[in-house]
């Protein structure tokens, strides 16, 4: 469009992934007390757009450019109606735990996604306001099991966009490019047991306050700390953190070296310094959000005193011949 100086692409998509592994528990009686099975469903869709923009100004070019993508998945179906034929006994999955630590966990559910956390929570009183033990001023945690932990969010994001910029004058080029994801949500249990043992700022924070504030009164810093941060059994819903971040992902500069004059069998040689993950703009959590802590397909949005992340600075030498 005008001229070649604006493209545009759009690329729509939907798949469908049927057959996946189940591993249902089986009643002793049966002889085995576990099966391997095929069933399932589901469904991703989204979209990916980018725009690039050229345009001449005199003897600087500027070239702007913007990418957003979105995906979306859903859980549409656990294992249906399967025969075990050992006893001929049908089962049936509409939930499904796929890991998680001591106050966390990955679920899968239908109607819902492959990324749902689920998080463990405070006692609470007849009013739903967090209980405070009168006694000892000091809040107290449910107990650990499945009945007990809440829908926290998913770990994937919403969206993300990114946003490049380019301009060239006579060789030279400055790039930038700017990285925003935007929705879902990750858990710090780092946060939590540094609170724990009263070395993170919030806890240093809550001493110099007097308290933590709960249901508009201060309690003691150390009991309630030492309660949701328990190492054997985090409440991890006081330790969920929204992964919207903005970062300036990419930083370079470049030059185009005119040594095609005196070698002609050279046909380019461009020298750039280049910066990746230079700063972060914008973020809640404690750490970054784009970091995970397994390569796997669950196992996402959870920080456990994983190594920080890193910006990397370097040189490219690129030579055309």
């Amino acid at each position: 469009m005008f001229r070649s100086r604006l493209k545009v692409n759009m690329t729509l998509y939907k798949s469908i992934t049927r057959n996946q592994f189940f591993y249902p528990t089986l009643p002793a009686s049966s002889g085995y007390t576990s099966a391997v099975v095929n069933g399932g469903r589901v469904d991703n869709e989204g979209v990916e757009l980018t725009a690039r923009y050229t345009q001449p100004l005199g003897p600087v070019t500027w070239e702007t450019y913007l990418t957003w993508t979105l995906n979306q998945n859903k859980v549409k179906e656990l294992l249906k109606n399967w025969r075990n034929p050992i006893d001929g006994e049908i089962y049936n999955l509409d939930e499904l735990y796929m890991g998680g630590t001591s106050g966390y966990q990955i679920r899968l559910t239908e109607g819902g996604t492959l990324s749902d956390v689920y998080v463990s929570t405070l006692k609470t009183d007849e009013h739903g306001a967090i209980y405070v033990n009168p006694e000892r001023q000091t809040v107290e945690a449910n107990p650990n099991n499945n009945a007990y932990y809440i829908y926290a969010g998913q770990a994937a994001p919403k969206y993300n966009l990114s946003w490049g910029n380019s301009i060239s004058f006579k060789g030279v080029t400055l790039s930038a490019l700017f990285a925003y994801r935007y929705g879902g949500i990750v858990v710090s249990e780092t946060q939590a047991i540094l609170d724990y043992y009263g070395a993170s700022e919030a806890s240093q924070n809550a001493r110099n306050d007097g308290g933590v504030l709960i249901n508009g009164k201060k309690i003691n810093p150390q009991g309630y700390y030492q309660t949701v941060g328990n190492p054997n059994g985090t409440v991890d819903s006081r330790y969920v953190y929204s992964a919207t971040n903005l970062r300036l992902a990419e930083l370079s500069i470049g030059y185009d070296v005119p040594v095609y004059r005196w070698v002609k069998w050279i046909k380019g040689l461009n020298v750039s310094f280049v910066a990746h993950n230079l700063c972060m703009l914008y973020n809640k959590a404690p750490y970054d959000p784009e970091m995970t802590s397994n390569t796997g397909t669950y196992y996402q949005g959870i920080d456990y005193f994983m190594q920080p992340s890193l910006r990397s600075m370097g040189f490219n030498v690129k030579l055309r011949f």
